[in-house]
């Protein structure tokens, strides 16, 4: 009587290994594909995980028979969408800046980072969705009334600042907003309402 291919503990054993494998992919896949969490920054981050498994479970009775497995790992962070910035708390203000006339983002993909009411003036530093580059977008009341935009602003540690083509320098925190020009006049101005995400 002829044995069958199939009883061979080789394969057995090969039929076997490719079913623990393939248990545990299934496994990974199901941690990996958890809906996303929060990262230690509050960024929404989710993680990929992709698994390519090969097994040879071919009929050969040859003991150098093996079985390869092959993994690859990715994951990324995604760019926060404007879902994932807090409403500024400084009154007649919305996600994208003043809904009284006063400055707002250039475009309404942008969200806010920051809010400050003077005694004189109104400003915000937006945050462009598209290059992820923070800007200055401030209005005065001792001025035209025409907003001024700063396309570079960046986070200091008490707040923001924000530095004109010409010199200029807007400088904005809780405990004060100071315009400096290019000749180095400085003109502060006291907070009446700030806000930063």
């Amino acid at each position: 009587m002829t044995r069958s291919p199939w009883s061979s503990p080789i394969v057995l054993a090969s039929i076997v290994i490719g079913a623990l494998i393939l248990a545990a992919s299934i496994v990974v896949g199901l941690v990996a594909f958890k809906p996303s969490h929060q990262s230690n920054n509050g960024t929404p981050t989710t993680t990929t995980t992709v698994t390519q498994t090969t097994t040879d479970t071919s009929q050969s009775t040859d003991p150098s028979t093996t079985s390869t497995t092959t993994s690859r790992s990715t994951s990324r962070s995604p760019r926060p969408g404007l879902a994932d910035f807090r409403q500024p708390s400084v009154p007649d203000t919305d996600p994208h800046g003043f809904t009284d006339g006063g400055p707002r983002c250039q475009v309404d993909d942008d969200p806010v980072m920051m809010v400050v009411v003077t005694d004189r003036s109104q400003a915000i530093i937006c945050q462009s969705a598209a290059t992820g580059r923070e800007y200055y977008v401030g209005k005065s009341d001792v001025s035209d009334g025409t907003p001024v935009t700063v396309q570079s602003a960046n986070r200091q540690d008490a707040g923001w600042a924000a530095t004109a083509p010409d010199g200029t320098q807007y400088l904005m925190s809780p405990s004060g907003f100071v315009v400096i020009t290019k000749d180095g006049q400085s003109y502060p101005d006291t907070v009446q309402n700030y806000w930063s995400q």
